[in-house]
């Protein structure tokens, strides 16, 4: 039996997108290009999450400052809710996770995603992106080259946060060890010889600082990517537009992540060179910028 579609259209052409899908057809098309590994990027769902608390983040920015309609950034925020909170759509990343675009695809699917789920809470049919544009409205004043590197960010920091915990264990674990085998008598062992005698306690007190090794390398990717973004984007959003962004990640109102680490630093290359001709800019898709 003929599985129920819908119809897409981009600068390539019309494809039938299955109908009870929230992605739509740059995903459909990423699909096809990239059949590489075999996993996906749902396999990740705190990449997934991630990303979808910068969309959020985004349409609270775009709202507050007047850029996005109050109707179609309060669906978009409801939309980013049903992923965060209702976990719902979890399933609906089928991208490959190795790809090319930088991470054009994964933003893309990402967009298509909260765009459908927005014009469901609306009241219109998915696909009807006159409506919701998952372009123009929810990558509004973004684009793959910040909104990919934060969604990551914050996904790898909901994975340190765990490792962090159970490394802290362990490590309260070597130590009561260290003391209950202190009169353990052993040979060290150097080059694989015998060496000096030592305690077992002694051995395994010694493992604790590669295992609590924590510090400056983690902390560093605190930085938000928000607001750095290919030359011909520089009209994308006004100054305070990713200052806005980063403070609504970091109030912790996007969902439960370690959102609270992220300075308001941003990392935005400002060419000092004449910008390119906008009429250069504008030949581009604006579907896949």
């Amino acid at each position: 039996m003929t599985k129920a579609t819908r119809t897409e259209e981009d600068l390539l052409g019309a494809r039938e997108v299955p109908l009870e899908a929230y992605w739509g057809i740059h995903t459909l098309r990423a699909m096809e290009n990239f059949q590489i590994s075999g996993s996906v990027v749902g396999d990740e769902e705190a990449f997934v999450r991630g990303m979808v608390q910068v969309k959020k983040a985004s349409a609270l920015a775009n709202s507050d400052l007047g850029a996005l309609d109050p109707e179609v950034a309060g669906a978009i925020v409801w939309a980013c809710d049903q992923v965060l909170v209702a976990e719902r759509c979890l399933d609906q990343f089928p991208v490959d996770q190795f790809q090319g675009g930088a991470g054009t695809s994964v933003n893309m699917n990402t967009n298509e995603v909260i765009a459908n789920l927005a014009l469901e809470f609306m009241g219109y049919a998915k696909g009807r992106y006159d409506i919701v544009n998952p372009n123009d409205h929810v990558n509004k004043s973004q684009s793959t080259n910040d909104a990919y590197p934060t969604g990551f960010r914050l996904g790898l920091f909901t994975l340190v946060g765990s490792l962090i915990e159970e490394l802290e264990r362990l490590i309260a674990s070597m130590r009561a060890k260290g003391v209950e085998f202190v009169n353990v008598l052993k040979m060290g062992r150097t080059q694989l010889q015998d060496a000096v005698p030592m305690s077992l306690g002694q051995g395994v007190r010694g493992l604790r600082r590669p295992a609590g090794g924590r510090g400056q390398p983690a902390s560093q990717q605190r930085r938000s990517a928000s607001g750095g973004e290919p030359r011909c984007h520089g009209d994308r959003h006004g100054p305070s537009t990713p200052r806005r962004t980063i403070r609504a990640l970091s109030s912790g109102i996007c969902g439960r992540s370690p959102v609270w680490m992220f300075e308001e630093r941003m990392i935005c290359w400002r060419p000092r060179v004449t910008q390119v001709p906008t009429s250069r800019c504008t030949r581009r898709s604006s579907a896949w910028r």
